[in-house]
């Protein structure tokens, strides 16, 4: 009978984030703990710049992959 294994992953950092409504009524962004307000395009890549940040860390081993 085959048997499956989960693994919890570590958290290295997590990064939060808040939709808020401008004055103008305006959807934005903010990162947890930061005043600093994005739109939805820039959300977008900051969390496309995270992304690839990730893999260029496990690329270069600084970050344990369990499952490979």
């Amino acid at each position: 009978m085959p048997r499956g294994y989960v693994f919890q992953p570590e958290v290295h950092k997590e990064t939060k984030f808040t939709v808020d409504v401008t004055a103008a009524f305006e959807l934005v962004w903010k990162r947890s703990g930061y005043k600093e307000q994005l739109s939805t395009d820039e959300l977008t890549h900051r969390i496309a710049m995270i992304f690839f940040d990730l893999i260029g860390k496990a690329n270069r081993g600084e970050i344990e992959m369990p499952f490979i």
